[in-house]
């Protein structure tokens, strides 16, 4: 999901409706799995970062695409991940935007037709990237850990 997620922004700078919704929808078979520990935690966690995205958005500082992907992988940090989620996501979206300042300065300074990938008419950062970096960075882990532990891998 969260691959769909980058690739989508990329492209288009629109993370579909599905996968912020998808995620939630799942979080309850985390939880009866037994991976996520402290679930209302989680719970609240996602409550106060749902309620700041609103507010960002709100004031046109965040897309509505960022506004609901990043309460939802909140939800699956919890208080454990919620550091590292952060910490990657904001390192990610910092390298990311400065890709594209770099990019932006290359193409006015030179007369030849800009690449496709990102589409450069598009604009903004495609902050879907750096959120998908810093889900993949708190759950592949304990997933694969989920795998491994298993007798039959899943």
């Amino acid at each position: 999901m969260l691959v769909w997620a980058a690739i989508s922004d990329l492209r288009a700078r629109i993370i579909p409706n599905a996968i912020p919704l998808l995620a939630i929808v799942l979080f309850p078979l985390g939880a009866l799995l037994g991976l996520v520990p402290a679930w209302p935690m989680h719970l609240l966690i996602f409550a106060l970062s749902f309620a700041l995205a609103v507010a960002l958005f709100a004031f046109g500082i965040m897309g509505g695409g960022d506004a609901k992907l990043i309460p939802a992988m909140a939800l699956w940090a919890g208080p454990s991940g919620l550091s590292l989620f952060v910490l990657i996501m904001a390192l990610s979206g910092g390298i990311l935007a400065l890709i594209m300042i770099i990019r932006q300065k290359n193409r006015n300074n030179s007369d030849s037709s800009p690449d496709s990938f990102p589409d450069s008419s598009l604009e903004g950062v495609p902050y879907g990237v750096a959120i998908a970096c810093g889900g993949i960075a708190f759950l592949l882990p304990p997933f694969l850990a989920f795998l491994h532990a298993t007798p039959s891998g899943v």
